[in-house]
């Protein structure tokens, strides 16, 4: 199959992959040339095969991602640290957040958070140890390993 497709005297890079439930899907990028729309066809289909189709898929929102995260710190953090960052997560980042889809999460929408922890006179170190936190669950390479955020961290 080709790795590209002209359509309305555009060039676009075009692959197709099998979803996690089964269903064909098809991921169209813009290009110049019809060489360039190859090379990004070859990207594309490199972070399919290194990342798995997750990372084209972003349905989640930010309280399921952050469920399975917590999870996986049990292994690496002490029970007390574990309860400190749940409890900031569940006063100060969900209500805000948690219902974002995680493709949709924007920096302005951690500034929001920011701002309503601030507009409540929030100490300053607590409005940076809640930001602190969320960082930390969007890290590239953190043990949940979300593919959306291995390419936008949070910051």
């Amino acid at each position: 199959m080709k790795r590209y497709k002209e359509k309305g005297g555009k060039i676009y890079a075009r692959i197709t992959y099998t979803d996690a439930t089964g269903k064909q899907r098809e991921i169209w990028r813009r290009a110049e040339s019809k060489t360039e729309a190859k090379d990004i066809a070859r990207q594309l289909e490199h972070q399919l095969k290194t990342q798995g189709s997750e990372a084209f898929e972003h349905h989640g929102t930010l309280d399921q991602y952050l469920d399975k995260w917590l999870v996986s710190q049990k292994q690496s953090v002490s029970e007390r640290t574990l309860e400190d960052d749940t409890g900031y997560l569940r006063l100060h980042v969900r209500p805000v957040l948690g219902r974002k889809q995680l493709s949709k999460i924007r920096p302005l929408d951690v500034q929001q958070m920011i701002d309503t922890m601030k507009e409540k006179g929030l100490a300053p170190r607590t409005v940076k140890h809640a930001h602190s936190i969320l960082g930390q669950g969007s890290k590239p390479g953190s043990e949940v390993g979300n593919p959306y955020f291995k390419s936008r961290p949070i910051r």
